[in-house]
């Protein structure tokens, strides 16, 4: 039976000292267990640059719910939205894309 870890001191001389390793692989979609499913759709989708109105329509959501999505998601700094007028419109930012990286943009 394996030892349980426990934590050691700095090393002092001639000392070895345990080292824990913790690989992460990825799942189909890392994104959505921490962001949840719907914000996680909103970010893939604002790759492209949408309107709160026509990012509702194509994720199938309220207004109230996509512009509280791009809320939380601009407030995070995922994403960035300019105004328009009385339209506002969001698009995800340098940040956010990193955070995507090559996964496929929800269209």
């Amino acid at each position: 039976m394996a030892e349980p870890f426990r934590p050691t001191t700095p090393p002092g001389r001639g000392e070895r000292r345990a080292v824990l390793r913790v690989h992460f692989t990825p799942g189909p979609d890392p994104l959505t267990p921490l962001l949840g499913r719907t914000r996680a759709g909103v970010l893939r989708r604002l790759v492209q640059r949408h309107s709160t109105t026509t990012l509702a329509d194509g994720l199938g959501i309220s207004v109230a719910s996509a512009s509280m999505h791009a809320k939380a998601l601009r407030e995070a700094g995922l994403v960035v939205t300019r105004r328009e007028g009385k339209t506002a419109r969001h698009q995800c930012s340098g940040l956010g894309l990193d955070l995507l990286g090559d996964r496929p943009a929800i269209v």
